[in-house]
C-alpha cells in the first residue's frame, strides 16, 4: 500500500518536471528561431545613423549601439574593420554576426 502511494507521488512529479521541461524546450526553439525582418530604410555612414526597419518598425540606429530586433538575443548594428570606420549594418544574435544587410 505505501509502495502505491510512492509511486504515484513519484509520477506524478515526473509528469511536472517532463511537462515543464517540454515548455521551457519550446519556448526556446521559439525564441531562437524567429528571426527578425530587418531593412535598411536610409544610412549615413560617415555620420554613423541609419534608420532601419524591425519587424515593420521604424528604428534609428546610431553608430555606438546595438538594437534590440524582436525576440531572445537578436540584434541590429553597425560594425567595420576598425573602431574608427565602419561600412557595414549587420543583424546579430547572442552577440554573433547571422547575416550582413547593407555594406
Amino acid at each position: 500500500m505505501n509502495t502505491e502511494k510512492q509511486l504515484k507521488t513519484m509520477n506524478v512529479i515526473f509528469g511536472i518536471a517532463g511537462g515543464l521541461w517540454a515548455v521551457w524546450t519550446v519556448y526556446l526553439i521559439v525564441l531562437n528561431a524567429k528571426k527578425p525582418k530587418v531593412e535598411v530604410k536610409t544610412v549615413n555612414y560617415e555620420k554613423g545613423e541609419a534608420v532601419v526597419l524591425i519587424n515593420n518598425k521604424e528604428k534609428q540606429l546610431y553608430k555606438n549601439s546595438v538594437i534590440s530586433a524582436g525576440m531572445a538575443d537578436w540584434g541590429v548594428r553597425f560594425n567595420g574593420p576598425d573602431d574608427t570606420t565602419i561600412d557595414r549594418i549587420e543583424v546579430i544574435n547572442n552577440e554573433l554576426v547571422h547575416q550582413i544587410i547593407h555594406s
